[in-house]
């Protein structure tokens, strides 16, 4: 193909072929294919001016138009296919740019699910091993606590050794000391005639007078163990020195005796006892012992009301009863009084001792005012079943009787020397116990021998 323009330096000029079509095109203009022809010819001049030159290729554009459109038609197709194929390939371009932009994208999509995968695998880790970390914490905790449970369950049972070889010196020690103290008893112990019909016999309070044809209780209070050792044990806690205490039904004295040691010479013991022989092994007694001085011996039976009664004498003076326990027995008159005639109006009583073979109820109907006259009074009261039903009462209407009174009721533990509410079963099997009455003023009083009481 003919370039339509050659190069040179600094300067454009036309080929000569083609100047020469062109001027031939201008033919009608004369001025203008001149000018060409001077322009295209090679010893041109080089000054000519390009403003001229293109004037004049504008015009042989112009001119040539007619002629050239095929060709145009041609070249125009061929730059269209060529611009569209450019267009295409810009499109195709741009949509590879834009696909390399989205795989771009995509890898950065992959990237970050990758990393988001690796960041949810690592904090599932994570949590797993905070989880992990959680169980051996837990684990540890359980261990320590099981730990913990093991030393604490090797110190109970340490303490429990312990304790149980303490509760066994302990009982140890007072089965020593009951030991000794009935050796010394029995190494002690002394039974001498102090009169014609009476006996002295030493215990841990002093001397008991006993009565020689009275065998029975010879040996029951010559044996070097005395009896109703928790009924002695209440009176000894609840006794002070200075208090009033009565003892009705007093026999040979053990309880006057043992309640005399404990209110001292500013005390007073009032000792209740009908029967002849036992008045004067009672009168025996407090100067064998020194005590006169602080026990009154009052030698009637008490009762209801002020009376002549009959007093039954049983084999054993310890059974000497207003009601006859047998048929056969022989019986002597005695002064029934009530306790009230006793004790002057207003006088403080501390403790009351009650052992009347079945008069009980009728003694405590003698000492209402006595009652009545001291809140924080304690009476100690035998209780047998078997006695009850004999002088034809009931132990239903015996313990209601009491509670009319005023009078709650508790019963003695013989072994611990303490205070119990009255069972409500297996009374009827019972020969006998020892009640506490009081009024529920004094209830206070007898705490420390409650259950629970330290």
């Amino acid at each position: 193909m003919t370039p339509l323009l050659r190069t040179g330096r600094g300067s454009a000029v036309l080929s000569g072929q083609v100047a020469a079509a062109l001027a031939d095109t201008l033919k009608g203009d004369d001025e203008s294919a001149a000018e060409l022809t001077a322009i295209s010819h090679p010893e041109a001049p080089v000054g000519v001016e390009r403003s001229r030159a293109a004037r004049l290729l504008y015009r042989a554009a112009l001119a040539a138009k007619p002629y050239l459109r095929p060709v145009l038609y041609r070249v125009e197709a061929r730059i269209s296919t060529a611009v569209n194929r450019a267009g295409s390939v810009v499109s195709l371009q741009s949509e590879i740019a834009a696909l390399r932009a989205t795989v771009e994208q995509s890898d950065s999509v992959a990237r970050l699910q990758s990393e988001i995968a690796a960041l949810r695998a690592t904090v599932e880790q994570s949590d797993s091993i905070a989880r992990l970390q959680s169980e051996i914490a837990a684990l540890r905790a359980t261990v320590e606590q099981s730990d913990s449970i093991a030393r604490l369950q090797s110190e109970i049972a340490a303490l429990r050794a312990t304790v149980e070889q303490s509760d066994s010196i302990a009982r140890l020690q007072s089965e020593i000391a009951a030991l000794r103290a009935h050796v010394d008893l029995l190494l002690q112990r002394s039974i001498f005639p102090i009169r014609e019909g009476m006996l002295a016999s030493r215990n841990c309070y002093g001397f008991l007078v006993l009565p020689t044809a009275d065998l029975a209780n010879v040996g029951y209070l010559s044996n070097g163990t005395l009896p109703e050792q928790g009924s002695r044990a209440v009176l000894d806690k609840l006794l002070a020195p200075g208090d009033v205490f009565i003892d009705l039904g007093a026999n040979v004295g053990l309880f006057t005796l043992a309640g005399a040691r404990r209110v001292g010479p500013a005390g007073r013991v009032h000792a209740v006892e009908p029967a002849p022989d036992l008045v004067t092994a009672l009168r025996l007694m407090t100067a064998l012992n020194q005590i006169a001085n602080c026990v009154t011996i009052h030698p009637f039976a008490a009762g209801a009301m002020e009376s002549e009664t009959e007093l039954f004498l049983a084999h054993t003076s310890g059974h000497n009863s207003l009601f006859a326990e047998e048929e056969g027995l022989a019986a002597i008159k005695v002064r029934l009084a009530p306790l009230d005639a006793l004790i002057a109006p207003g006088a403080t009583v501390s403790v009351v001792k009650i052992d009347v073979e079945g008069a009980e109820l009728q003694a405590l109907a003698g000492m209402a005012r006595i009652i009545s006259d001291n809140p924080q009074i304690v009476i100690l009261s035998e209780f047998s079943p078997s006695i009850i039903r004999r002088v034809g009462g009931t132990l239903e209407s015996w313990i209601a009787s009491v509670h009319n009174m005023g009078l709650d009721i508790l019963e003695i533990d013989e072994a611990a020397g303490t205070l119990a509410p009255l069972r409500a079963e297996g009374l009827e099997e019972l020969v006998w116990i020892n009640l506490v009455l009081h009024r529920p003023e004094g209830r206070a009083r007898l705490a420390p021998l409650l259950p629970g009481a330290a």
